[in-house]
């Protein structure tokens, strides 16, 4: 029995492999229900695109300008002078910086084009109960993310145009939603990275 699991687990791997070295554009489509979701794109770690999920969010409604207004001397922390630094994100400790949202939104609406300044994960100001506000104008479907991990497991990026983030690998799958301007993903298999 546990030889049969091995080749089973073994033969699962590669097919999955195969799958994804094939794989040469991402799928763009509505909203599937949870079942198929988890099976068909979460367990073969697929990524996919669905057009519909952010539909009927208060949040998709927010601006700088919104969250300059509503979040006026809230204090977050930024990651700062990441323009210098080839390696600001693995280097996250040097550039922390508090300040507020709405000196923050000033400085990303004042900034045109740079990867200076960033919101980022690892500053964790999701974690802040002054943000709850933000998270009651999120849709979370209980059959797509369990509500006992949405605290400590969302998260908020604002930067201005040219922001980028360094090649890197996440550690968890990621429900990501851009609610406000554009970004542009770079996505490799782990079959094909380096």
């Amino acid at each position: 029995v546990t030889e049969r699991r091995k080749r089973a687990r073994r033969d699962q791997v590669l097919a999955l492999a195969e799958r994804l070295r094939r794989t040469t554009s991402i799928e763009r489509r509505k909203t599937p229900p949870s079942d198929e979701f988890f099976a068909r794109y979460y367990a073969c770690n697929v990524p996919v695109v669905f057009t519909d999920y952010t539909e009927g969010w208060a949040a998709r409604s927010w601006t700088p300008a919104w969250l300059r207004s509503t979040f006026r001397g809230v204090e977050i922390e930024i990651a700062s002078s990441r323009s210098g630094d080839p390696h600001a994100d693995r280097n996250l400790d040097s550039h922390r910086e508090k300040t507020t949202m709405d000196a923050y939104v000033d400085r990303v609406l004042a900034a045109g084009t740079s990867n200076d300044i960033y919101t980022v994960a690892n500053n964790k100001n999701m974690d802040r109960p002054e943000f709850q506000r933000l998270l009651d104008d999120v849709v979370f479907r209980p059959d797509y993310l369990r509500p006992d991990h949405i605290k400590g497991g969302t998260s908020f990026w604002l930067g201005p145009s040219g922001t980028t983030t360094s090649f890197h690998h996440d550690t968890t799958n990621i429900l990501f939603h851009q609610l406000y301007g554009k970004k542009r993903f770079v996505l490799v298999a782990a079959t094909n990275a380096a």
